[in-house]
C-alpha cells in the first residue's frame, strides 16, 4: 500500500483540520462526495477496490456526521477528510477530466488514506457487521 505522502496533501490536511469542526461542513463534503462518486465513470477493474474503499471512507464520515459512529480519533478523520477533498478537487495533480488518467491521483490519494488509517478503517467494518448481524 502506498506509504508515501502525496503531493499537496498537508494543504488537504490543514483544511480538513479546520472542516472537521463543523458537522454541517462533514455533512456537506460527505454529500458532494456521494455525488460526484455517483456520477464519476472511469473506475477501471484495476480501480474499482479503490471506489469502495472511497465510497466506505465516505460512509464513515457520514456515520460521523450523524452521530452513529464517534470512535474514531480526530487524526484519522482529519486524514479520512483530507482524502475526500481531494477527490472533489477539479483540479488536482492530474485534471480529473483527463480520461484514463483523472482518476489516477486520486486512487493513489486514496490508497495513502486507506493505508495511513487502516485500522480505524478495520474497527469501522467491524462495527457496520455488528450493527447488521454478520
Amino acid at each position: 500500500m502506498a506509504n508515501k505522502e502525496p503531493t499537496r496533501f498537508d494543504h488537504f490536511r490543514q483544511r480538513a483540520g479546520k472542516l472537521v469542526a463543523d458537522r454541517d461542513k462533514i455533512r456537506t463534503l460527505v454529500e458532494e462526495a456521494g455525488e460526484k462518486l455517483d456520477r464519476t465513470g472511469g473506475w477501471s477493474a484495476r480501480f474499482r477496490a479503490v471506489r469502495e474503499e472511497l465510497a466506505l471512507l465516505i460512509d464513515l464520515l457520514g456515520a460521523y456526521y450523524r452521530g452513529e459512529y464517534t470512535d474514531i480519533s480526530k487524526r484519522t478523520l482529519v486524514t479520512i477528510a483530507a482524502g475526500v477533498l481531494y477527490f472533489l478537487m477539479p483540479l488536482d495533480v492530474i485534471p480529473d477530466f483527463l480520461l484514463g488518467f483523472g482518476l489516477a491521483d486520486d486512487a493513489a490519494v486514496i490508497a495513502y488514506v486507506v493505508g495511513a488509517v487502516r485500522g480505524e478503517i478495520e474497527a469501522y467494518r467491524a462495527y457496520l457487521n455488528n450493527r447488521n448481524g454478520q
